[in-house]
This record gives structure tokens, sequence and C-alpha cells, in this order.
């Protein structure tokens, strides 16, 4: 990326100068010069480079990486880091600000170039990432229905404003609590037992829902009705990551829905009750007058006994009917794109091709036709692969190749990267340790792209290329990547 702003922070005036010097002539910008961690931070808020070349060793009370740490965590600018020597508490301490590489002084120009346009192509990528997932975050705080994450131990880490009014719980105290605590379920019948739905995603790897109606009783104390659903989520790799539970105040609804329930009951009731009363009422009354007339004709004081007490009987049976009339007529009820790994392979191949082909080494890709995507690991992978190359940059000679093979080993996903170069010595994988005695760039790029490939539960190795397959070195990065969506 021409034009971009560059800080260089460089104690040495002379050595500043001479790094202006070459940025300018390859059309580079340059934001300033200063020479103390301090000054660095101040021109990061005023200047706003495009990214920093900073001196690991500065005078002063901030050193190189304690200044990159502020400006890193502060304001998200990319480092590159200038160094003669690096012990490995200084490289333990620089790896924390996540740089985007470590160029070794006296600086070549050639390296100089590839790293910068590397790091600025990787800052845009991640740049665009770290949006998406403010603008996620931002959705998530304005969607309609409250919302609550967990990591995979069933801790928050995630509560909108919804889920924060219904809870009673601000986000800042409930991050880090169990997810029971925060939300308190009870069945509305006292005699059921509710499961904790995050604790049955979390075992069986399934969705879960709530039966609707679910009390949510809040810090407070107070009460609502719920309706939720949840589901578990997974990492590129396959593992639980979190869970996510998606759910809804529905006591208004619910209680809506019961009214008119009752009213459709009282209804049918009150309809039962005058057809009652008018198939029971007519009859009655006739029976009534039959009776009474009946007993006016008797002469027989033990039939008009009787027929007095049918009297009384008839009577009783008229007042019921009235009385289930009145009484149906005020009945109330009582009761919610992955990125193919081969794309992301030519990509950072693609970067690489000018540079190789400018020194006249060979750089080739192959892959198979069906690939895995990756989603959150596709920064690390970009990361791994470009260090490889910009090791095998660094060491291989004019005529020389290097091949990217990617292919599927045991559930794994192994990228080979492999050249015809000269073979590392008698044990290869010393290049990893911090007391190497290769070159420090290799070195130190070896251990960077080592870590992250461990940090993402993945094995590098180099190993010397056997004598029946020529001379070389091969790199081979085995990452435990699964098959979601194929290519």
């Amino acid at each position: 990326m021409k034009n971009a702003n560059i800080l260089i922070v460089e104690d040495s005036a002379a050595v500043a100068e001479d790094i202006k010097g070459v940025l300018i002539k390859m059309g580079y910008q340059i934001a300033g010069i200063c020479s103390t961690g301090e000054e660095a931070i101040k021109m990061a808020s005023s200047e706003r480079p495009d990214i920093f070349l900073v001196d690991i060793q500065l005078a002063g009370d901030l050193d190189g990486t304690a200044a990159a740490q502020v400006i890193h965590d502060k304001y998200h600018i990319p480092i590159i880091y200038l160094t003669a020597l690096l012990d490995d508490e200084t490289f333990r301490r620089a790896r924390t600000t996540e740089p985007y590489g470590f160029l070794t002084k006296p600086l070549d120009e050639t390296q100089l170039k590839t790293t910068l346009e590397l790091a600025l192509y990787n800052e845009r990528i991640a740049k665009l990432e770290r949006e998406n997932e403010q603008w996620l975050t931002v959705m998530l705080k304005s969607i309609g229905d409250a919302v609550v994450a967990t990591d995979a131990n069933g801790n928050v880490k995630f509560m909108n404003k919804l889920a924060e009014d219904l809870t009673g719980w601000s986000q800042s105290l409930a991050v880090g609590r169990d997810f029971d605590e925060i939300i308190c379920l009870r069945a509305r019948n006292p005699e059921k037992n509710i499961s904790s739905p995050v604790k049955t995603m979390i075992s069986t790897l399934e969705s879960s829902n709530i039966e609707r109606g679910t009390t949510l009783v809040s810090k407070s104390g107070r009460e609502y009705l719920i309706d939720d659903s949840g589901s578990p989520m997974f990492d590129a790799e396959g593992n639980l990551c979190g869970t996510v539970i998606v759910f809804r105040d529905v006591t208004e609804e619910i209680k809506m829905e019961e009214e008119v329930a009752a009213a459709l009951r009282a209804s049918v009731i009150s309809q039962l009750a005058d057809r009652i009363t008018h198939e029971v009422n007519n009859p009655a009354e006739a029976i009534l007058l039959y009776l009474t007339m009946a007993m006016e004709d008797s002469d027989n004081a033990g039939v008009s006994d009787k027929i007095g007490k049918a009297l009384r009987q008839i009577k009783r049976l008229s007042r019921l009917t009235k009385w289930l009339r009145d009484f149906s007529s005020n009945t109330r009820s009582e009761d919610d794109k992955s990125v193919g790994l081969s794309h992301l392979l030519q990509q950072v191949v693609g970067i690489f091709e000018e540079s190789f082909e400018t020194r006249e080494i060979g750089l080739q890709l192959s892959f198979p036709e069906v690939l895995p995507n990756v989603c959150e690991s596709a920064e690390s992978i970009r990361s791994i692969v470009s260090c490889v190359l910009n090791m095998e940059y660094s060491r291989l000679n004019q005529g020389d190749s290097v091949y990217v093979e990617v292919r599927e080993s045991k559930n794994r996903t192994v990228i080979a990267i492999e050249d015809n170069g000269m073979w590392l010595g008698p044990v290869p994988n010393e290049i990893f340790d911090t007391d190497s005695s290769f070159n420090q760039t290799i070195s130190t790029g070896a251990r960077i792209a080592r870590d992250i490939c461990e940090g993402m539960g993945g094995e590098m190795v180099a190993r010397n290329k056997l004598a029946s397959e020529g001379s070389g070195v091969c790199f081979e990065i085995s990452l435990p990547l699964r098959h979601e969506l194929d290519l």
C-alpha cells in the first residue's frame, strides 16, 4: 500500500534518516521521526500513522516494547520492530504486542519492503475483522430480544441492554459469573424443576429451549414470563467455545392469551348454561303447573304430601338453573462468510510472488480441490504461512524454488512449505530455539510461526529433505481444521 504514513521511532538520528530516505524512495510517506517511547505515544495520538517502525532498544523510561504496548492497546496501529539484538525476555515482551514482524539492523531494503507490504495488508484484514466484530456487537445490543453469551464453562461473556434490563444485572458485573447465577429460572408449576439450558447445551452439545412461560426472577425479585432458545457455539476445529441464549419477555403476551382463553371458556360456559336453563326450565315449569293442579284436585293427604315434595324439588331445580345462568355470565379464569483455505493461501502466496520473482526464486502453490473453510483461524494461518515464506525469502538464493502444498492427514490439514535450497544443519528444529545460531530474523520468524501454530492446537516442525528427495528443507504445519463448508 503505497502512500502509507509511517512513523519512525529510532534513537539514532543517523539511522532514522537513512530509514526515512529508503521509505520515501519506496513511495511511502513519513508521519514523523521520534527518539523516545513517550514521543511515540504522543505522535500516535496526533498523527495516527498507518504503521510504526520501532527500535526495541529505546533510551528513556519507556523502551520500544513498552511504548508499542500502549500504542497497540489504545490505537490498534501495527508495529514492526527494528533490532540489532533480541534476548529472550525482550522477545517475550515484544510478542505480547502482536508485532507484524522483526527486522534486523542494518536493514535489507527488499526485506523491509516485503515486511511493510505484508503488515499493511494483514492490518487491513484485521481492521475489517474488528469492524465486523463491532458491527455484530452493535447488532446484538440493539436486537429486540435479550441476548446472553457464555464461554464453554457457562460463564457470562456478553449481555445486551435488554438482557441487563430483564435480569437486573449490568454486563460489567455479570461477565465472568456463572450463567445460572445471573439467570434465575423457575417453573410456573412449583412441582416442576427446570434444568439449566446452558448446562444442558454444554453436556449434550445440542440446542436447548425452556418451556414458554417459564418465570425469570430478576436480581431485584421482579418476575417475568419468558420464552427462550439456546444454541451451542463451536470453533473452527469443532470444539465447544460457548453458548448463546436468546429470550424475550412474554408476560403481557401470555396474560392476553390467557384472558382470551378465559373469555372463550366463559362464552362456552354461558352458552351451555343458557342451553341447560332453556332445556330444563321449560319442562320443569310444565311439571310444576301439572303438579300444582294435581295437588289442588287431590283429597288424599298422602298423595298431596308426595306432590308437595315433588314441587319443592322442581323449584330447587329452577333455582339451580338460574344460579348456573348467573354464574356463567360472571365467570373469570383463575389460572432467533467463512474464508476458504485455498483462497487464503492464494492471497498470501500472491503477496510474496513479486518479491520472489525479483530475486528469481520460484514460488508454487498446489492444493486438492476440496479444502476446509476457516473462520477464527484465518488470520493465524495467514501469519504462520507469511512468517515461513519470509524466512524462505531471507535464506534462499537465486535459482532456488519454494513449493507450498496442502494435504489431509489423519483428520488434520497439513501445509507443507519446502524448498530445494541448502539444508538447515544436523538438527533443523534448532531454528526454533532462542539461542539458535541461525540468522536472527529467520530464527525469530520461525519461533513466531511455531508459537501461533501451537496456540491453535497444531504442530510445526522443520526437517531436512531426504537424500532421495534432493537438497532442501521442509516446514510442515499441521492444523486441526475440520471441513465445515468445502469449496
